[in-house]
């Protein structure tokens, strides 16, 4: 993707949008995005890193997020806001925005649109037939105008600089509220580290990110702050060790090695903090919680899972429709969340994947910014549900992405909020 400063000439954010009313969202699209780069990469802050191919996939997911979040909302208003107000409402403008740009839902237009109608006296039908509503781009626009309470292809194009300013500003908002997900997200994307190490030469140059330098602070910290850290270092270590006992197998007199296998350290109370939840983290990140790979990594059937959360997302489908809904579990034998992705809220309900497309349902640790992709193909065969793999919170909340996608193709994304295993929550 081009980076370059930007030039006289350069195309603005909003200009970029209005262009991609035109031509459409995807992934050639996209890759001249530059303005909208820009404003991405100064809220990311290690935006640089990431490969082309990631760029885009970020930019479509920010998209896809941002109109689908708005659009949801207006949405749930759309029979209280009066029809002449929805143009001064923020949600409606960027649910406009998204008819304009293609990026559509083709569960929660019919609805509004059926009601829009009925509150104008007119049908669907009768607007399509419409000289000044026919065309592609008259279509777009003619949805844009029923998001803000109008029938008409003259009105969305009237009003398409207000909905791409709206976005515009959601975008901005977006990218800082949700930064370390996005940057957990893109951990697939990042630039392969860049060795300079030659013979006799033992300075190397990585795009590893745990080596760069923490900035020195501008002044000492004071006594009193020190102590205050001292003192929380301490407490977080005594919780951190109890909890990998507690979780453990709680062996006796196992060596070193046999400890950081099972989770238990022979002497807790000297142990880091830090290697010992790295050490779960190997033994449970990524795994199957119903213990494929090993008895060690086994946390689910048996025991009985748990769910974690009230929170149920609906999963979009390749047609727009709703396919199912994502449930958070965890168990009460290891500090780990995982997800199950659900069919009409059933377990015995099975889903046939479309062909060609892949079910993507992505566990996600941002404060470490791990990512952990368990995709699904397509196939003859119907699936019961769908499973991530498991992620320990020792370290940090857990969420999961679940979405579709065929090429360049991909369904917005649904995702959970971010949780801890119970007994690592703060209290209320």
């Amino acid at each position: 993707m081009n980076s370059q400063p930007p030039t006289a000439s350069a195309e603005t954010v909003q200009e970029e949008l209005a262009r991609l009313v035109k031509v459409g969202v995807n992934a050639v699209t996209l890759e001249e995005c530059n303005a909208l780069v820009r404003v991405i990469a100064s809220r990311l802050g290690d935006y640089e890193n990431i490969r082309p191919d990631g760029r885009n996939f970020l930019m479509q997911r920010i998209l896809d997020n941002v109109i689908q979040e708005h659009r949801l909302s207006a949405f749930e208003q759309h029979e209280a806001v009066k029809r002449k107000v929805t143009i001064t409402v923020t949600s409606f403008q960027i649910a406009a925005a998204g008819e304009l740009l293609g990026l559509t839902d083709d569960r929660l237009f019919p609805i509004v649109m059926k009601f829009r109608c009925a509150q104008l006296s007119t049908t669907w039908s009768a607007l399509q037939n419409n000289p000044d509503n026919q065309g592609v781009m008259a279509t777009k626009r003619l949805r844009a105008s029923i998001w803000l309470g109008a029938a008409s292809a003259k009105t969305g194009e009237r009003h398409q600089p207000l909905a791409l300013r709206a976005l515009e500003s959601a975008i901005k908002s977006h990218v800082v509220t949700h930064r370390d997900e996005l940057v957990a997200s893109s951990a697939d994307y990042l630039e392969p580290a860049v060795s300079l190490e030659k013979e006799g030469d033992s300075k190397s140059l990585t795009s590893d990110r745990e080596l760069v330098p923490t900035p020195v602070p501008s002044r000492l910290p004071s006594r009193k702050s020190l102590w205050l850290t001292s003192i929380g270092v301490a407490v977080c270590m005594a919780v951190v060790a109890g909890l990998i006992f507690a979780f453990g197998d709680g062996s006796e007199g196992a060596d070193d090695e046999d400890s950081l296998r099972s989770g238990s350290p022979s002497n807790p109370s000297s142990s880091s903090s830090a290697s010992s939840a790295e050490a779960l983290e190997r033994r449970y990140d990524g795994k199957d919680p119903r213990g494929l790979e090993g008895s060690n990594s086994k946390c689910a059937d048996p025991p009985t899972s748990q769910p974690v959360s009230s929170a149920h997302p609906s999963v979009i489908g390749p047609d727009g429709k709703d396919a199912g809904s994502i449930e958070l579990r965890t168990s009460a034998i290891c500090p780990v969340i995982w997800a199950r992705v659900l069919w009409n809220d059933d377990l015995a309900t099975t889903y046939r994947i479309p062909e060609g497309w892949t079910l993507h349902i992505v566990a996600q640790r941002p404060k470490t910014k791990t990512r952990r992709d368990s995709p699904v193909q397509a196939s003859i065969t119907p699936i019961e549900y769908g499973l991530s793999s498991m992620l320990t919170t020792l370290r940090g909340c857990v969420f999961v992405e679940v979405y579709f996608a065929n090429g360049d193709r991909r369904t917005p994304a649904a995702r959970t909020p971010c949780v801890m295993h119970p007994e690592l929550a703060s209290p209320q």
